[in-house]
């Protein structure tokens, strides 16, 4: 019976066509076609596959190697730390740690030392184990919490893991030329800091790497805007493994000085 409704109303539907033809575009048939639409450049493809598995994200844990280098065309200092860093989100809240617990300086032996990290869309909490300190850095009001991801970029030069609308309004972004070093199981883009952006205080350029495999930030090699280069490493990155709530736990041991800045008003 529906088979049958769905003939009468299509023989219908082309009788009315063909009336309607006869009539009213007997004088010009031919209507105006609609622009086709711009094809996707291959930046846009890649920003929007790596949207794509961003928006999969509901917690993430991974290895990160950081090396520091100060002023490398004259006093080239560098320091490497070690660690793990780990991100939840649930409903609207989201937070994330970075926990190093190895630190290199240039050519002395690697030492365990202790440095953590924690972000929760409104404060950032610092804990020093050397200087047996903690420093409270608000960095957004109460009411208006910003995502760990984002908020981190700000301060920590770890981007990619927020909206590409987000990357399209902050950088002038390209793809770079392939040099003999490249790594094939990468994707690379150069991202330049837009003047007045969120990032233009603090860096001018990225050289931004993306697994091929897992489409997730792979390296983050940050130029500042002093000259000084960060770079991270993520390795063994994991989604949506089941993460415990104590792991974004950080203890202020009883005898560390503890200092909190609120955001300017």
């Amino acid at each position: 019976m529906l088979r049958i409704f769905s003939i009468a109303v299509l023989v219908l539907f082309i009788g009315l066509g063909f009336s309607e033809a006869s009539t009213c575009c007997a004088a010009g048939s031919k209507k105006d076609k609609a622009p086709a639409a711009k094809p996707l450049s291959a930046i846009d493809v890649i920003l929007l596959k790596l949207n794509t598995e961003n928006a999969k994200i509901k917690t993430y844990q991974a290895k990160i190697d950081y090396l520091f280098i100060q002023d490398p065309e004259l006093l080239d200092s560098r320091i490497t730390r070690t660690g793990k860093i780990y991100y939840k989100k649930a409903n609207k809240a989201s937070k994330l740690v970075i926990k190093f617990d190895t630190f290199k300086q240039e050519d002395e032996k690697k030492e365990k030392r202790k440095e953590e990290y924690f972000f929760d869309g409104v404060w950032l909490k610092i804990v020093d184990y050397k200087n047996k300190t903690v420093n409270h850095y608000q960095k957004a009001k109460k009411d208006k919490p910003v995502d760990a991801f984002e908020l981190i970029g700000r301060d920590f030069p770890m981007i990619g893991f927020s909206n590409k609308e987000d990357l399209r309004k902050n950088f002038d972004i390209t793809i770079p030329a392939k040099d003999k070093n490249a790594n094939d199981k990468e994707v690379r883009l150069k991202l330049v800091a837009k003047k007045g952006s969120l990032y233009a205080k603090n860096y001018t350029s990225i050289d931004f790497r993306i697994d091929k495999k897992t489409f997730l930030p792979a390296r983050i090699i940050t130029t500042s805007t002093e000259g000084d280069i960060y770079d991270i490493k993520l390795n063994l990155s994991k989604i949506n493994k089941n993460l415990k709530d104590s792991v974004f736990m950080l203890e202020t041991p009883r005898d560390f000085s503890e200092n909190k800045h609120p955001i300017k008003k």
